[in-house]
């Protein structure tokens, strides 16, 4: 995929972070979801990290 601009490249990955937090965490306690925009072979230029935790602080026994 081609982008027009460092702007652009943010607005993807921040796009398609999004679109994969939606099929991979429903279920999920903790994920790390990471999008990489680079070109060709070269570092990254722009990085979206999305991580996400659920914390169960009920005491299971006491919620039934």
């Amino acid at each position: 995929m081609e982008l027009e601009s460092l702007d652009d490249a943010v607005a993807e990955a921040e796009t398609v972070v999004a679109e994969m937090a939606k099929d991979v965490l429903p279920g999920s306690l903790r994920r790390d979801l990471v999008v990489e925009v680079r070109e060709e072979q070269s570092p990254p230029l722009v990085e979206a990290v999305l991580a996400f935790k659920v914390k169960v602080t009920a005491d299971r026994q006491k919620t039934k």
